[in-house]
Formats: structure tokens, C-alpha cells, sequence
């Protein structure tokens, strides 16, 4: 089946749409990161980037998953059951190719920072930053325009994903929903989706705002990041430490000097 695939619906999700989102309150203006300190870490922050990930190394095993017979519809695309299969793999590939970066809503008071520095900031040895949206969207204009940002969605069954196909140019159009729709096993996380072209998304100086530790992070991390912070002049990024409460069990954040 030789066929080309591309999504729709991306001009509501153009960078300069979110912008003007942010400026309305309508879409976070600060997004969080949650990383272990380790060598990917600290080369993110000396050559001035983010990481896109593929959906292979994501956790959840229905992550970007295309569901071939729960998502073609015979109205849609007529093909019979074995290239239904065909399609589905094809789909399924284009998905794993994508190079995405997640971040979540902390300032969403449903999220869940506790259990994020667990899975996501080595059992809380880890770190956090906490990145200007505005500024990172501005400069992605400028060095990054392919650049897609989308809350995920959660629900408890899979989405239903409308397919044309054009028989005279064999293309398929399918939405990118399935890219961001999740379980609500994983709405704690309150994700949010940076869809780039490559690997890295370049970030500027005025891009983090905050740096927060782990509460379990140890002394002689916190100076090397700190160090590398200031050698790379990122500019008024301000510290602090996450600490367990002695009455609830949450975590509050401590301002360290920097």
C-alpha cells in the first residue's frame, strides 16, 4: 500500500496561536520539566536546549499507539482487513518517529508534584525547571516555526480519529490525537506536548525561570547546576529546594541562594 500521510487541524496549534493564549490566560504561561541530574542534564543546560524523546522510550505502553481496528472506520477509507492491518502499521511508524518533549502544569491545581518528582526526577534526587512559555515560544518562532505545543487529552477509552482518503493522490489525512490522548490513569500529570522536527529545541537565556531540587538532591549537585547556571548566564533564574512538610504529606518549596 503506497500511500502518503499527513495530519490536519495543526492551525489552531501554530506557535503564534499559543502566544496569543498566553496573553488571553487561556494557556499556561509557565510549563515544568522533571529530570535527574545526570551528564543529559547538565548538557541540555550547557548547550542551551530541551530533549525530544521518541514515543519508544515513553512509559505508558498505549503512548502514540494508532489502534487500527478500533480507529478505521469503513465509511471513512475502504480497504479491506488486511490492509487495515498495513495501515495501522504505517501509522504507527510515522508515530514512533515523532520527536516529543513533555513538560506538565504545576500551577493546574489537579496536578500531582509529588508523585512526578518520584517517576520522573530520580525518586526525588532530581530536578525541576521551570520554563517561561512565552519566551521559549518567541524564540521557537524565530529558530523553531515547525514547532507544535498541545495539552494532553485523558480519557478512559481510546479517541475516535477521523481518516480521509484522497484514491487520487493516495494521501491519508488523519488527526494527531492520538498522539496526546492518555489514559486517565495519568491525569495527575497534567501533561503538556512540544512536538519539534528534531531532536533538541533550542532554548535562550531568558528561558528557565526557576530551578527547583528534589528534596532527597544532594548538596554537591545543587552547586554543579548552580555553577553551570551562572557560567552560562541564563539570566535570573532563581533556586529553591523542595522539603517535606512536618504536618501534610506534600512538599514545599524552600528558596535557596544561587
Amino acid at each position: 500500500m503506497s500511500i502518503n500521510l499527513k495530519y490536519d487541524n495543526l492551525i489552531n496549534r501554530v506557535l503564534s496561536q499559543r502566544l496569543e493564549e498566553i496573553k488571553e490566560n487561556k494557556f499556561p504561561k509557565y510549563i515544568y520539566k522533571f529530570s535527574p541530574i545526570n551528564s543529559f542534564a547538565i548538557r541540555n543546560l550547557v548547550n542551551y536546549q530541551i530533549w525530544c524523546s521518541s514515543p519508544t522510550s515513553f512509559n505508558d505502553p498505549f503512548d502514540c499507539m494508532f489502534n487500527g481496528k478500533t480507529y478505521i472506520n469503513e465509511n471513512q477509507i475502504k480497504v479491506d482487513n488486511g490492509n487495515k492491518k498495513v495501515l495501522a502499521e504505517m501509522i504507527n511508524k510515522d508515530a514512533k518517529s515523532q520527536r516529543i518533549s513533555c513538560f506538565c502544569d504545576l500551577d493546574n491545581p489537579s496536578s500531582h508534584p509529588t508523585l512526578m518528582w518520584s517517576h520522573y526526577a530520580d525518586s526525588h534526587k532530581g530536578i525541576c525547571f521551570k520554563y517561561n512559555l512565552e519566551n521559549l515560544i518567541k524564540h521557537w518562532i524565530k529558530n523553531a516555526p515547525l514547532t507544535i505545543i498541545q495539552p494532553v487529552n485523558y480519557k478512559k477509552t481510546f479517541p475516535k480519529i477521523p481518516i480521509k482518503f484522497n484514491d487520487k493522490d493516495r494521501t491519508i489525512t488523519l488527526s494527531m490525537d492520538f498522539l496526546y490522548t492518555k489514559s486517565s490513569d495519568w491525569k495527575y500529570e497534567q501533561e503538556i506536548r512540544v512536538f519539534s522536527k528534531s531532536n533538541v529545541l533550542p532554548i535562550n537565556l531568558e528561558s528557565i525561570s526557576q530551578i527547583h531540587f528534589g528534596c532527597e538532591s544532594s548538596i554537591s549537585d545543587q552547586i554543579d547546576i548552580i555553577n553551570i547556571v551562572r557560567k552560562f548566564s541564563y539570566k535570573k533564574v532563581s533556586f529553591f529546594k523542595a522539603s517535606k512538610s512536618t504536618k501534610e504529606f506534600k512538599l514545599e518549596l524552600i528558596s535557596i541562594k544561587g
